[in-house]
């Protein structure tokens, strides 16, 4: 049985140290940013910004001064301070929430009608590298990292040279979704494909209410998963009872701890009659941890298995530019199959 359903119901300054792709076998809120404010007509345009490698920044300070940088952060310490009627702010972000990419950044406020800049606010920086910056931790040690003197800070993310807020309900009423059902020998399950089409990585969490045939509340359980941007993931419970309908209610928050890792992942698949061959390759910079292939398989219309692997080496892992590959079996006869890849960074 498939049935497709989409809801939406859900919606310290203390300086301190510095999932899947989708695809099928053979089977088939956005605001403007605002124009620079009164003395501010040098800014350059946003397109003239380039994202720079964090890494080489680090080990090459020299090499970036003076290159006009954009990146997307989440502010872990904001500090602001008045000298002559000049309001400046003193930030540290994490580029992508990514706590190994922390950026010094200062900024001097236009006019006093601008407002704060807080702690856990999601911003994307304009402006200048100044190289690396070094300062004393409230432990007394020193920290260098990459500095950047900020001509604009909007809040939210820059999608060609426009803001795009994070607005939870957009991002929920933005899901695409499709259920799947599959009755086993031994258990029941139940599976939710979710796609997330928004700019945003996002933590999803699925509150689903399971019905009997008579309209009556059988059974409850949460299923969550964290999906990259343009992503697609396979979540999924086996309930105790059988069930008729469902009712799915959605909390969404961007990604903050987990950060997920599956639009950099490709792979090949070799179809035998009774298995998937999978190799998964990492197209990353960084190394894909805990990487799983997750397969439906299909008789015609008709579900008739389910079987999930992890694709890693050794380490749990799969290094920047190097491929995996396992098996995933299937004991039913099938024509067809759906395959879901993701890992995390």
């Amino acid at each position: 049985m498939k049935k497709k359903v989409i809801l939406g119901l859900l919606a310290v300054f203390v300086i301190a140290g510095a999932v899947g792709a989708f695809s099928s076998g053979n089977k088939k809120g956005e605001t403007t940013a605002a124009p620079p404010a009164s003395g501010q007509a040098s800014v350059t345009q946003p397109a003239d910004y380039q994202s720079l490698n964090y890494a080489d920044v680090a080990r090459k300070p020299d090499d970036y001064k003076g290159k006009l940088v954009t990146f997307y952060g989440k502010v872990i310490q904001a500090m602001e301070s008045t000298s002559f009627g000049t309001t400046t702010v003193t930030l540290r972000i994490n580029e992508d929430g990514d706590y190994d990419k922390t950026w010094y950044v200062t900024y001097k406020k236009q006019d006093s009608s601008e407002g704060r800049i807080l702690d856990n606010d999601t911003v994307t920086v304009f402006g200048t590298c100044e190289g690396v910056k070094t300062y004393e931790t409230v432990l007394g040690t020193k920290m260098t990292i990459p500095s950047v003197k900020a001509e604009k800070i909007e809040l939210g993310k820059s999608i060609n040279g426009k803001i795009v807020a994070f607005d939870v309900d957009k991002i929920i009423e933005g899901l695409k979704v499709t259920e799947y059902t599959l009755e086993g020998s031994w258990s029941r399950y139940y599976f939710v494909a979710i796609e997330n089409p928004s700019v945003y990585d996002i933590d999803l969490s699925i509150n689903v209410k399971y019905y009997d045939k008579d309209g009556n509340l059988s059974g409850v359980n949460s299923i969550n998963d964290s999906i990259q941007a343009g992503g697609t993931a396979l979540l999924y419970d086996t309930p105790d009872d059988e069930f008729a309908s469902t009712k799915l209610e959605y909390e969404v928050k961007e990604s903050s701890w987990t950060k997920p890792l599956q639009s950099e992942l490709s792979y090949e698949i070799i179809q035998k009659s009774d298995k998937l061959i999978v190799t998964v390759k990492n197209n990353a910079e960084v190394t894909a941890e805990f990487v799983k292939a997750q397969v439906l398989f299909f008789d015609g219309d008709q579900l008739v298995n389910y079987d999930w692997t992890y694709v890693t080496d050794s380490d749990n892992q799969i290094k920047p530019g190097k491929e995996v590959s396992d098996e995933i079996s299937c004991k039913a006869t099938f024509d067809s199959y759906l395959i879901f890849v993701s890992g995390r960074k």
